[in-house]
């Protein structure tokens, strides 16, 4: 019960975080489908119907602008489950259910790609936020990493969406003090993944969603632990996903995003290795 209590703050404290720097986006972008499905989730989380009823209002108005069927299908029964709608929910649900049913919809283009669904950054949006209020980054560096995070995670990279990258494709002059910060503050070392040699029985151990999208790579073993490098050392949620993915005693590391990410292509050569030799 103890461990229980303690564990609540600290996520609803997380949540906070993540709503400050997704409604801080809505002021320069009102209209970012991804800052409102995040407050959506958000307010869901800590019990606030209301408020996350009025973001899914805004998303739905934003979906019914851009006329996107696919999405319409998702808001529509969201809306419709979400109890008694009201008069603006009323309008809403008719217009998506318009759309849904292509009434008055022009034909999509040929080869339109389908939407890409967001990247969960909330850890990220906390780290950042930790960041900040341990004077290691200033408004501005806070502003742009959140606002970098955001764009990001609408997008189909193949790295990880995370903190690290940003201070490294920002070239921030003070990356190495803030991750030795963050090795200080988490107790976890930084490891150079580059001295590894990934064995496959190794990488096997995670799917490949969680290397590439979540931020986890297992690069040695120890007996029958195992040892894992990661991005962010305070994402509690992702250490679990890992523990119970490898079904064994993890050892987390701290690594910089360029090791992370040479890392990653040298697994992904290796399982293209693999297959090609099955042909």
């Amino acid at each position: 019960m103890v461990a229980g209590s303690d564990q609540k703050p600290e996520k609803e404290s997380e949540v906070w975080n993540a709503i400050a720097a997704f409604e801080q986006i809505l002021e320069a972008m009102p209209d970012d489908r991804v800052a409102l499905e995040s407050l959506y989730e958000a307010y869901l989380k800590i019990g606030d119907q209301s408020s996350a009823h009025k973001y899914l209002l805004r998303l739905a108005r934003v979906v019914i602008s851009e006329r996107d069927e696919k999405a319409a299908q998702e808001l529509l029964s969201r809306l419709q489950n979400s109890g008694p709608p009201d008069k603006e929910s009323a309008v809403l649900i008719k217009e998506l259910s318009e759309l849904v049913s292509k009434k008055e919809v022009p034909p999509a283009p040929p080869h339109t790609p389908a939407r890409h669904k967001p990247v969960g950054i909330t850890a990220e949006l906390s780290l950042a936020w930790k960041l900040l209020e341990a004077g290691h980054i200033q408004q501005d560096e806070y502003d742009t990493i959140v606002k970098d995070l955001s764009e990001n995670s609408a997008k189909h990279l193949n790295t990880p969406v995370t903190v690290l990258h940003v201070l490294e494709d920002r070239q921030f002059r003070h990356a190495n003090s803030i991750l030795a910060f963050l090795s200080r503050d988490s107790g976890l070392p930084v490891i150079p993944l580059s001295r590894f040699e990934i064995p496959p029985e190794c990488f096997r151990l995670l799917p490949n969603e969680i290397m590439e999208h979540r931020g986890a790579i297992v690069f040695d073993t120890m007996g029958r632990d195992v040892l894992v490098a990661i991005l962010n050392p305070y994402d509690a949620e992702l250490q679990r996903e890992v523990e119970e993915a490898t079904q064994r005693k993890c050892h987390f590391f701290l690594t910089p995003a360029a090791e992370y990410d040479a890392a990653l292509a040298d697994i992904r050569a290796k399982i293209a290795a693999e297959n090609e030799g099955k042909k």
